[in-house]
């Protein structure tokens, strides 16, 4: 056995059982990922109906506003 060798050549001893890090969806992240969808088509629509112009000024409330939800998840 030398340094290059597979995992697999390895005995059972040396290696580590894996723990499988599993999360489920629960309603509060679907309740975001659907807030997050109204979002973006908020502002598709925006953009289709009023122009690229429109887009702009929609990003002065937009990136603020979103700027402020990713703070308010990262602090929890």
């Amino acid at each position: 056995m030398n340094a290059y060798a597979d995992i697999t050549d390895l005995p059972n001893h040396i290696i580590p059982p894996v723990e499988r890090h599993t999360r489920k969806t629960n309603r509060d992240d679907l309740v975001l990922f659907a807030f997050a969808a109204a979002l973006i088509a908020i502002v598709a629509l925006g953009t289709l109906a009023f122009g690229p112009v429109m887009l702009g000024m929609t990003a002065l409330v937009f990136v603020p506003v979103m700027m402020g939800l990713i703070v308010m998840i990262t602090l929890g």
